[in-house]
């Protein structure tokens, strides 16, 4: 036995580190030069990276560069546990079609009839199929960021509280019509695991995955993590990941690139052949016609054969990205030279983690003889052609996405587009020329299109070396609602009631604003975000996107006679009625109720306990400060703003204020 375990930790070496035989290159070289890459871009910025290469089933390279915090005492090892976010999409994929091939689940059988219990408030729900949950085309809202994401440990009641979110939420589209990307829907897809197999959802992956394909370091958030096993960005505390099924799996990158194998064999008896070829067939939906992209989707993969601008792998190629509050990662399957790899990076670093990752994976096949970098960008020489009869009465104003769009026709025959970003529109394309199919700039590159489809007209966004369109932005149309009271609402600032204590994502303070000319559409602005809203009545709003992510509606509550706003997650009060922080005492009550005031004049001094954490905002809302990622020191809250005491139960805060 031992002389079997000191061959076998032989052979990893040589794999790892050394040659292969299979075709004679000494991948140590190759490693050498990525690390010192690698380090550059760490100097320039950045924590930690770690990556993987696997091919023909061996692991032929491995590495990782930084430390495991920001301290920079501890390095980061190839053992070193990352979170990978959306990666984690794939697992869950996987597992449900575990769950297909033993019959328990029918792919395109409704959600309901396995979880009766699931609700929504949009009665469209129930057509929401299996399938829809995995290639993103459930029409649900997007996420709830509220305590997704947790400093301190797994959120026990975090089943609840999502359940709690599903029942509040709408849907932005038919089931089945349109992929855009979607974290509920992984979500749900965690609960059905769970419910259909009388397992625990992580339990389950380990048992049916994880253990199957040996591997020993993935984790869910629901696992106690030892210090010194895992990386972080920076200072901030080790984050748990409470959506397992759409962002949760900690693992290294050499069992990332294992349980990536998965999709480029048979199968290896832990899913079927058939299974294999469905996660990784393109089956996202859109009833665009001109879209390239949203068609791409496979069963948690964010493309299936996708193009590159920069590098040719072949065929079949599978792509995943995944990010959280402190990584950026990326897998890529490539079928053509049996070659999966993956990357991981902390939030600070300064380079761009997918093309370093394409970067990699082509310095690995040059040294095997094979050429995969593609000749830098040429595009077709302009020839502008005058607008078509209509297009301005048709197209020019304004769109919604992510942001509020707006589209001017000049007097040159050329199209300006911008965006507006709180106070003012910005040019994002000064000139852009039509050619008789699209708009493009003056060096000739495509840049966007305008479409109609399903009685709307869209925005479409083109990225011409890598064949994709899709929808920018949907025209906003004028509604017949008029404003009523929520004109007396414009301007006005309002902040979250309640953040859990220890969440990760924090919302800053909302705003309400109208455009001239869009009689009926409110747009909500959270200082990165301008979303638009349709008037139902005087409390009530509705959506209007329905090709865009992350979404949520508001209404008016009354609280302690007052008049509040709420979403699907957070209880939204006006900061005009806030009281101005005294001195003296503020104890978290065993409801764990947050304590939110204006900051006063004068000299703040604040004494923070352990179970303690504090937030301050500038007085647009912007969070500023963070007691728990930024230390205890005051340096940062602003003079004038918003402050925010909150912590577990029987938390004290010692509260001074002096001239």
């Amino acid at each position: 036995m031992k002389y079997s375990r000191l061959l076998f930790w032989l052979v990893m070496l040589i794999v790892v580190n050394g040659c292969s035989s299979s075709n004679n290159v000494d991948y140590s070289i190759i490693q050498k030069d990525i690390h010192t890459s690698l380090q550059e871009a760490l100097n320039n910025g950045g924590t930690s990276v770690s990556f993987a290469v696997m091919q023909n089933g061996n692991i032929i390279m491995a590495d990782a560069i930084g430390f495991l915090d920001g301290t920079k005492t501890a390095p980061a090892t190839i053992n070193t546990l990352y979170n990978i976010g959306s990666l984690s999409k794939i697992y869950t994929a996987a597992a449900v079609m575990k769950l297909v091939d033993d019959g328990s689940i029918g792919l395109d059988d409704p959600v309901v009839s396995y979880m009766p219990e699931f609700r929504m408030k949009d009665s469209r729900y129930t057509a929401i199929t299996v399938r829809m949950l995995l290639n993103h085309s459930s029409g649900m809202l997007g996420a709830d960021y509220t305590t997704g994401t947790t400093y301190g440990g797994y959120d026990t009641d975090f089943y609840n509280k999502t359940r709690s979110y599903f029942a509040k939420s709408a849907l932005k589209s038919d089931p089945g019509t349109f992929s855009v990307y979607c974290n509920d829907g992984f979500e749900v897809a965690e609960l059905l695991v769970a419910k259909v197999s009388g397992m625990t959802f992580d339990q389950f992956v380990r048992e049916k995955l994880f253990n199957p394909l040996t591997l020993s370091s993935p984790g869910y958030a629901t696992r106690s993590f030892v210090p010194g096993s895992y990386a972080v960005n920076g200072s901030y505390p080790h984050e748990f990941l409470n959506v397992m099924g759409s962002g949760g799996v900690n693992t290294t990158l050499v069992d990332l690139v294992r349980f990536g194998s998965l999709f480029i064999s048979d199968g290896k008896n832990i899913l079927k052949q058939t299974s294999i070829k469905e996660i990784n067939r393109a089956q996202g939906k859109s009833f665009i016609a001109e879209d390239t992209a949203s068609v791409k989707f496979g069963l948690g993969w964010d493309y299936v054969d996708p193009v590159f601008s920069d590098v040719d792998f072949g065929k079949g190629v599978l792509a995943k990205s995944g990010g959280t509050s402190q990584f950026t990662s990326q897998l890529y399957v490539i079928p053509k030279h049996n070659l999966v790899a993956a990357i991981s990076v902390t939030s600070d670093f300064s380079g761009d983690a997918a093309a370093t990752l394409r970067n990699i994976i082509a310095k690995v096949l040059r040294a095997q003889g094979i050429e995969t970098a593609l000749p830098s960008a040429s595009y077709t020489p302009l020839l502008a052609k005058s607008l078509p009869t209509g297009f301005e009465t048709d197209y020019a104003g304004y769109y919604g996405s992510g942001s509020l769009q707006k589209v001017t026709v000049n007097s040159d025959q050329t199209i300006t587009l911008q965006h507006f970003d709180g106070t003012a529109y910005v040019t994002d394309d000064a000139q852009l020329w039509f050619d008789g199919q699209q708009f493009v700039r003056a060096n000739g590159e495509k840049a966007y299109r305008f479409v109609q489809a399903s009685g709307r007209k869209y925005l479409m966004k083109i990225k011409e070396l890598e064949g994709k369109v899709f929808p920018y932005g949907q025209k906003l149309e004028s509604g017949t609602v008029p404003p009523g009271a929520w004109g007396a609402r414009l301007n006005r600032l309002y902040m979250p009631a309640e953040v859990a204590w220890n969440a990760v994502y924090i919302m800053n303070g909302i705003k309400l604003f109208q455009q001239a000319g869009l009689d009926g559409i409110l747009f909500m602005w959270d200082s990165n975000n301008m979303l638009p809203l349709g008037i139902i009545d005087n409390l009530n709003t509705g959506l209007v996107l329905n090709t865009a992510r992350d979404l949520n509606t508001l209404t008016v509550e009354t609280v302690n006679g007052e008049e509040w706003l709420a979403n699907e997650s957070y209880s939204l009060r006006p900061v005009a009625s806030l009281p101005t922080l005294p001195s003296g005492n503020i104890t978290i009550p065993a409801s764990g109720a947050n304590a939110l005031y204006s900051i006063p004049t004068g000299k703040l001094t604040i004494s923070i306990p352990d179970k303690g954490r504090l937030f301050a905002y500038d007085r647009s809302g912007v969070n500023v400060y963070d007691s728990l990622v930024q230390g205890k020191s005051l340096s940062l809250v602003p003079q004038s703003g918003y402050i925010r005491f909150v912590g577990q139960p029987g938390a004290q805060f010692a509260v001074t204020v002096s001239p």
